[in-house]
């Protein structure tokens, strides 16, 4: 399935549960609510920060020489960044 089908298709994951939980067409009152809930989705759970961003739970990994390094965000990382990369 193609990335795309399953984000347009997690997107009606945290809309509908939004529209049931407020049972209004105010667009602010729906804003607020998915800001403030975590949703089941196809590609994991999904909640926003308070700017209304995404939260973010991914990692960066390099294959290095021993095999794959987290390399990004720093608090989980178990190894640096080779730059350039020479794989």
């Amino acid at each position: 399935m193609p990335a795309s089908a399953t984000t347009g298709f997690s997107a009606g994951q945290w809309r509908q549960p939004a529209d049931k939980g407020t049972t209004s067409h105010d667009a602010q009152m729906r804003r607020n609510y998915i800001g403030e809930n975590t949703f089941e989705t196809a590609i994991g759970d999904i909640s926003y920060n308070e700017d209304g961003t995404v939260q973010f739970g991914a990692l960066l990994l390099q294959f290095q020489e021993d095999g794959n390094q987290v390399i990004w965000p720093a608090e989980v990382a178990t190894g640096e960044a080779v730059i350039p990369y020479r794989g």
